[in-house]
Parts: structure tokens; sequence; C-alpha cells
């Protein structure tokens, strides 16, 4: 979990400094809280589509494991 806090304060930082620079969110408070709050949206639907896609790999691995175990016995 710190992983992802460090990661999220590194991105937002940078993406910040970058977007201001670059103009692509004009330097206001209305405009920073809409940047900020597509930003989080954004950020908060990725880290849910990868945690979610890892789940699902950690479980088809664990069941290959499983699976292979199972017929380790079978044969020994």
């Amino acid at each position: 979990m710190q992983q992802t806090i460090i990661h999220f304060v590194l991105s937002l930082t940078v993406i910040s400094i970058v977007s201001i620079y670059a103009g692509w969110v004009p330097f206001t408070l209305w405009s920073l809280i809409i940047g900020l709050g597509i930003f989080l949206l954004t950020y908060f639907m990725m880290w849910i589509g990868i945690y979610t896609y890892y789940k699902k790999l950690e479980k088809s691995m664990n069941e290959s494991i499983e699976k292979d175990d199972a017929q380790e016995v079978v044969h020994d």
C-alpha cells in the first residue's frame, strides 16, 4: 500500500506540474479542483482494473498449482 501511495503522490505531482506548464489546465482554483477530480477518478479506475486483473491471475495460478499438486499425489 505504501508503494501505491508514493506512486499516486508522484504521479499527481508530475501530472499537475506538466498540465499547468503545458497549459492543459488553467491555473485557477476550479480548474485545479476539476483536474484533480478527473485525475482521481482515472487513477482509481485504473487501480481497480489492475488490482482485479492480478487477483484473477493469482487465483488462476494458485488453481494451476493445486491441480499439479493433486496430480503428483495420484502418481506417487
